[in-house]
């Protein structure tokens, strides 16, 4: 009696932690990060979600200045996903994040500007090769870890693949 009891009450508690990450998550989302690593292929990923459904686009350039782009993969990404996603930024407050007086591009890494537009509210910030463990190294994992598990055309694979060769963490930014 008291395993059933206990199987009951994990099961109630399982089921309101559920409603509450189901809560907290927007029910419109909207982000563009444009990707700037030395030495390699640029690049804009885009996420838009409204209430739980959505779509992830990788756009690869050669430089900033070409307007055309050597290639592109689009999907589309649910519930689960978007649910990994945002458990992935942890506790990143996407509408506070600023960009830092010493976040200035670098001549080696990669800058990173990102627009970010949450249930109607916007910021706009950008960083350079963030620290780990930083809220910007966080967004950085999250959206380059969404692309890695959805993407799969072959100019996108090769893409994440030659930024996973940069460290050991096939997310890591710096």
């Amino acid at each position: 009696m008291r395993a059933l009891l206990l199987l009951v009450n994990l099961s109630l508690l399982v089921s309101c932690r559920q409603e509450q990450e189901k809560l907290q998550q927007p029910q419109s989302f909207r982000y563009r990060g444009e990707f700037y690593p030395a030495f390699m292929p640029e690049c804009r990923i885009d996420i838009q979600a409204e209430k739980g459904v959505g779509q992830i686009k990788l756009t690869v350039t050669k430089n900033r200045e070409s307007a055309t782009a050597s290639s592109s993969d689009s999907l589309p990404i649910h519930t689960p996903d978007l649910a990994l996603f945002y458990t992935s930024l942890d506790s990143v407050r996407l509408l506070e994040i600023g960009t830092h007086e010493l976040s200035v591009p670098g001549s080696d890494g990669i800058t990173v500007y990102n627009t970010v537009i949450q249930d109607g509210k916007q910021n706009e910030f950008h960083f350079w090769s963030p620290e780990t463990n930083t809220p910007e190294h966080r967004v950085a994992e999250a959206v380059l870890g969404l692309a890695r598990r959805k993407l799969r055309a072959k100019g996108s694979r090769n893409t994440l693949k030659i930024w996973s060769s940069i460290s050991n963490n096939p997310c890591r930014v710096k």
